[in-house]
């Protein structure tokens, strides 16, 4: 967490040390964004989850007061307790395992801005996570800009009041998803294969997608009765190979694995698998056709 310590100024009154506004100042005993509001009022989405703000007056929230001391909030402005968070568990998609490896490796920042005043908040932790202290002059007109891997968007005040740029809106739209069989053969071997999928606006390997197209992701698992070991299948999307696969742990007489596709259009995709297995060449084919999840809760 970002903790900036006040700074007495030699012209302020006896008995007060004024918080400058913008300046953050830790708290001893950290608060949680549930804690001053279940339901903060201001989100935004990310590719590895939901920036989740929430804040409160000072004198509102037990204990703060006394970890101020005698900081003092300029005039004009209202000290405040200030707390964020970012939710990872919104990354669980439909059609995608392991989504969370997909959007970590991105640097976050998140500047709130209130009238002149603008406040940068930590973003360096692991999970994303803070509260401190703040001198706001108009708490209600609270803005926060969300920058995600040089793309940034900005929400408030309200939270259903924001400005999203054209390669972040598919996370507010909701992620296209499909799943499907593969016939896999020979049937000797008695395999079971299916594949899941999402597109994505972001993935660690290609960043932003372009305006207008996904980075399709595809999870293709499966198992052979009798088989042992485990393989890496070999995925093409119509004929596409994979920009990246990652294995998704070693599975006995089966594979797991997550494979990222080029950016493209959504649209009807066929799936072709290739994996050897105890000595046997497996194959596999199916049709992915993507149907757009429920658009996020955060969505303006």
């Amino acid at each position: 967490m970002l903790a900036v310590g006040a700074c007495s100024d030699p012209e302020e009154p006896a008995g007060g040390t004024s918080v400058d506004p913008g300046e953050v100042v830790g708290l001893d005993r950290p608060v949680q964004v549930d804690d001053l509001d279940p339901e903060p009022a201001l989100t935004a989405q990310v590719p590895s989850g939901v920036v989740r703000i929430a804040w409160r007056a000072a004198d509102e929230v037990e204990g703060a007061r006394q970890q101020a001391g005698d900081l003092d909030a300029p005039d004009g402005t209202q000290l405040v307790v200030v707390a964020w968070e970012l939710d990872v568990t919104a990354v669980d998609s439909p059609g995608v395992s392991a989504l969370a490896a997909l959007g970590t490796d991105a640097d976050i920042e998140v500047v709130l801005s209130s009238g002149e005043a603008t406040v940068a908040l930590a973003t360096d932790d692991i999970p994303l996570a803070g509260s401190g202290l703040v001198a706001l002059p108009d708490p209600d007109e609270l803005t926060a800009e969300v920058t995600f891997d040089g793309v940034a968007q900005t929400v408030g005040p309200g939270d259903d009041e924001r400005d999203v740029p054209d390669q972040v809106a598919p996370l507010y739209d909701g992620v296209p998803a499909a799943t499907a069989s593969l016939d896999c053969a020979p049937t000797r071997l008695r395999a079971i294969c299916r594949a899941d999928a999402a597109w994505l606006p972001w993935t660690d390997e290609g960043g932003w997608a372009p305006a207008g197209r996904l980075w399709p992701v595809v999870r293709a698992e499966g198992s052979a009765r009798g088989a042992s070991g485990s393989a890496t299948a070999t995925v093409t999307l119509d004929g596409t190979a994979a920009v990246t696969s990652l294995q998704q742990g070693a599975v006995d007489g089966g594979f797991n694995g997550l494979h990222v596709f080029p950016a493209v259009e959504p649209s009807r995709a066929r799936l072709d698998l290739e994996v050897t297995l105890g000595g046997d060449r497996l194959t596999g084919v199916g049709v992915l056709v993507p149907e757009r999840a429920t658009p996020s809760p955060t969505a303006g």
